[in-house]
């Protein structure tokens, strides 16, 4: 499917919204939907990097899983 003008794309593994807190608890999809819409405007890079922050933030910088957040934004 072709992007069209203004578009993103965000991909993201399992690994980011699987990132859990000290207590266990989950970061989830709606905690990286939310840091997709505040960093839009910033551009791809500061959305990939606010996805991997929230992830880290979250678990306190200890993901047991990979993590990779790949943007894509046609201009």
């Amino acid at each position: 499917r072709a992007l069209g003008r203004g578009a993103l794309l965000v991909l993201y593994t399992d690994g980011i919204t699987e990132a859990r807190s000290p207590d266990k608890q989950q970061l989830g999809a709606e905690a990286i939907e939310h840091a997709i819409r505040i960093h839009a405007p910033a551009g791809a890079q500061a959305i990939a990097d606010a996805c991997m922050d929230a992830a880290l933030s979250h678990s306190h910088a200890r993901l047991s899983d990979d993590a990779l957040a790949i943007v894509l934004r046609r201009h």
